[in-house]
Order: structure tokens, then sequence, then C-alpha cells
């Protein structure tokens, strides 16, 4: 994974948290599986190049209560459902939601 570059970012501009997101992998990996951990790494691309504000600072709360070592899954799907619905819909996300449903 690439560290985060962080080049002419305008003042509302958040990105996705490559600390919160590798942490978030490594836990689902030991208590999930690859594919959700394969989802999660697709959303946050897809989510960095839409540059949208709100899907991103919903995501890094999703990967905030991930990193939990008891994440509620009331919490992460109320955060992916912040993700999902500031983005336009796509085929790549749908496929994404879909296996991170498993988590709650």
């Amino acid at each position: 994974m690439e560290d985060d570059i962080i080049r002419e970012i305008g003042a509302d501009a958040v990105t996705v948290n490559r600390s919160l997101l590798i942490n978030a992998l490594n836990h689902v990996i030991l208590e999930q599986n690859d594919d959700v951990a394969t989802a999660i790494r697709e959303a946050a691309d897809y989510i960095d190049s839409s540059g949208n504000t709100d899907a991103s600072v919903a995501f890094n709360e999703f990967l905030e209560e991930l990193e939990q070592p008891q994440p509620r899954s009331a919490r992460l799907k109320l955060f992916w459902d912040g993700v999902v619905n500031a983005l336009p819909s796509t085929a790549a996300l749908d496929d994404a939601a879909a296996k991170v449903a498993k988590l709650f």
C-alpha cells in the first residue's frame, strides 16, 4: 500500500486515513477473510478517487470502529450507509458493499 501523499488539497478535502485502513484491514483479515479486506481496500481507493468529503469522513469513522477489539455491527452499518449514501451508485461500489455487509 502506498503512503498517504497529499497534494493540492483544499480546505474541505478529507482523504482516507491509510493508517486506519491498514489497521482495520489487519483486523478484518484475522477475524473475517481476505474477500472482505479486498472489498474494503477497493472501496478506499474508490472513495479517495471520488474526492467526496462526506464519504471520506464516514469511511474513516467506519475504519475507526472496525479497528476496535469488538466492533459494533450497528455502528459499522451506520458509517457504511453514510459512505454509500454520499457516493453515486456504481457497480464497483455495489460489489464491495455486498462483501462489506458481511461485517454487520
